[in-house]
């Protein structure tokens, strides 16, 4: 990848924040020794005191942030105000603590060094700020509260010319970013091919690709829609595609134990009393949907170690959904790491070539449930489960059903509706008899799927030879994020078609070959069901817990404890499961 600077900013920069670094220490030192925490606050605060107590004793909560991220934190470089979404949190979260906000600005590259500065800079970092196992290996995030991804932003001329990564990671295509961050990362990681240009200042990387001098910002979903309401020179053409999911939360040094679980508590009654949704709409982020990585790990080196991004299901306090159905590639992994049984359709231990991202399939509840433990032990502090038909439900609304057998038999019949199939079911009537694929299947004018089983006489389409082939390698089946259609209201993908997912709820099946039998609910339709059957409200199908069908897939629910637990004489607490992306 080729690397280079604009005018020197982020060398700039660099100088600038080492300077101011230096000084602040200095000075924090020089404070210490006397018993003040800050040149605007001088009473003594003993360090070993609690850090809840220390800060109300000083009367002033520190907070650190770039102040260079719209619409979360921006420090005018001319009046010194500060104002944005995470900045109006930080004053509540103040409020509550009975003091006031006072802000400190650091930097990108410094975040870190910054809010493990000792003596301390500031209490807590506020902006921004991704939860990564990075992050949480030596330093402490609050739980999420507001989803983040990455995105890019673009001249409103170029829209059309960036529609994937892969247009992006092109030698002739010049992509800037700001140093230090998520957002290097990322570049550095999927786009080897650009031509990478850093620069030191965020908030001006945007009108130097309005005036043509880089052709992408890499950036997120929350920072891009900003820029673009306020340039019409700009566009961020992937919006609501990101290429990663993540969570941006509250960072702290380690050992402030009371101060991460006011934090929590207070995010957790600011979200109840309907203020984050408030603040949410009035800084023009209403519409994100709150997707957490779990234990918060982005990957933007693609290595598929992290946690998968899951969504708060409404209705359901401290219950997340998986973004997406668990896939043929992430069960790889499983199997890999385990040596757990791999479904019956792979082949030496991998899944067909090139369906990675299709969910995989021929699992059994067992599997699926060993799948879940396994996810679990190597996230610490969340718990995956197999949801109940009911979490499933209020998670998949709004969802259309996209993949099933009626765009399915539409796509063969417009292939070759002359193709020759064969009857090959050993009970069929027609058993050997050669027919036109038009012979068997037919579409009505509204859509309906005629021919496609006759359980009778074995003579409909699933009983021939080509039905067979498109079933051997775990069924016809799409990749989990290919149908934008069966996006849920609230993000979950896959949700409608494609493969039926797992529910924990048993009930008596009032439809399909297990009909009045005890089964294990399954939810979402299939490739293989007819429209009606995907949909979200569908009611009465369901498989047994020990069967591997090439229909049935899964995808998880997460919890999460809460950041410390319930007095004893109190009632249980119910929480919700903690990316500038910078």
């Amino acid at each position: 990848m080729a690397t280079g600077n604009i005018e020197n900013g982020n060398k700039g920069l660099r100088a600038g924040v080492g300077l101011a670094r230096v000084a602040a220490l200095a000075v924090a030192l020089l404070l210490l020794a006397a018993g003040c925490a800050s040149p605007q606050i001088c009473r003594r605060t003993p360090p070993d005191r609690p850090a809840v107590e220390r800060v109300r004793e000083r009367g002033v909560l520190l907070v650190g942030s770039t102040g260079d991220y719209r619409p979360l934190t921006w420090r005018d470089p001319e009046t010194g105000r500060w104002e944005g979404f995470g900045v109006e949190i930080a004053e509540r979260l103040a409020a509550e603590l009975g003091v006031r906000a006072e802000f400190v600005q650091t930097s990108w590259p410094t975040l870190a060094a910054d809010v493990q500065a000792v003596p301390p800079l500031f209490d807590i970092a506020i902006g921004g700020i991704t939860i990564t196992d990075a992050r949480l290996a030596s330093m402490d995030m609050s739980e999420g509260y507001l989803a983040n991804g990455k995105t890019i932003l673009c001249r409103a001329a170029d829209a059309g010319r960036f529609r994937s990564l892969s247009d992006i990671d092109r030698p002739d295509v010049r992509v800037m970013v700001n140093p230090g961050g998520l957002n290097e990362s990322f570049a550095r990681a999927k786009l080897p091919n650009a031509r990478l240009l850093v620069h030191g200042r965020n908030e001006e990387i945007p009108g130097l690709v309005a005036e043509g001098r880089a052709d992408v910002m890499v950036t997120e979903i929350v920072e891009a829609p900003w820029y673009v309401r306020n340039d019409p020179r700009l566009a961020a053409p992937l919006l609501g595609e990101p290429f990663t999911h993540g969570e941006i939360g509250v960072l702290m040094r380690k050992g402030q134990d009371d101060l991460l679980a006011f934090v929590n508590d207070a995010l957790r009654r600011l979200a109840a009393d309907g203020t984050l949704d408030a603040l949410r709409q009035r800084h023009g982020l209403a519409a994100m949907p709150v997707v957490s990585t779990a234990a918060g790990a982005d990957d933007p080196s693609g290595s598929g170690t992290s946690a998968p991004p899951t969504i708060a299901v409404p209705g359901f306090a401290g219950v997340r959904m998986a973004v997406f159905p668990v896939t043929n590639g992430d069960y790889a992994r499983f199997y890999k790491d385990t040596g757990h049984k791999p479904p019956a359709y792979w082949k030496d231990g991998a899944p067909p070539a090139g369906r990675e991202k299709h969910p995989v399939v021929e699992v059994s509840l067992s599997d699926a449930e060993a799948y879940a433990a396994w996810l679990t032990a190597r996230t610490p502090g969340v718990r995956f489960r197999i949801p109940t038909e009911e979490e499933w439900v209020a998670a998949a609304q709004g969802s259309v059903p996209a993949v099933f057998n009626g765009p399915l038999v539409a796509r063969l019949l417009a292939e070759d509706a002359g193709r020759e199939v064969e009857f090959v079911h050993p009970k069929s009537a027609r058993r050997g008899e050669k027919v036109r694929l038009a012979d068997v299947l037919s579409l009505s004018e509204r859509g309906s799927v005629r021919g496609w089983a006759d359980h009778a006489r074995h003579c409909g389409f699933i009983d021939t030879d080509l039905f067979r082939t498109l079933s051997a390698d775990g069924g016809a089946t799409a990749p989990v994020d290919a149908q934008d259609a069966s996006r849920s209201a609230i993000g979950c993908r896959d949700m409608a078609g494609n493969t039926w997912d797992w529910t924990s709820t048993v009930r008596e099946a009032r439809s399909g070959a297990e009909r009045g039998r005890l089964v294990n609910v399954v939810k979402g339709g299939s490739w293989y069901a007819n429209r009606t059957s995907c949909l979200p409200g569908f009611e009465g199908e369901g498989r047994a817990a020990s069967g591997h069908y090439n229909t049935v897939g899964f995808r998880l629910a997460a919890e999460t404890s809460p950041a410390t637990p319930p007095a004893k004489d109190s009632p249980a607490m119910n929480t919700e499961p903690p990316e500038k992306n910078q």
